[in-house]
């Protein structure tokens, strides 16, 4: 497969990142920059009310995600 170098712009700076696909890009500096988790019950309670507001996803929401091309 070949690959391209993609720059990956983050609140920390750029990077540069050699991948096939976008997505590989994304999920790569995600999983330095983002941790999920499943909410506890405790925690749902706790952060909406500090006002924290609950956000939905599009059912093609991810599909737009992994699009080359798109701009996000």
């Amino acid at each position: 497969m070949a690959t391209r170098i993609y720059k990956a712009t983050t609140p920390k700076g750029v990077r540069l990142i050699d991948a096939g696909i976008k997505s590989s890009v994304i999920a790569h500096v995600a999983r330095d920059e983002i941790k999920v988790e499943v909410a506890s019950g405790h925690d749902i309670a706790e952060l909406v009310g500090a006002g924290v507001k609950v956000e939905v996803i599009g059912a093609n929401a991810n599909q737009d995600l992994f699009v080359e091309g798109t701009q996000q």
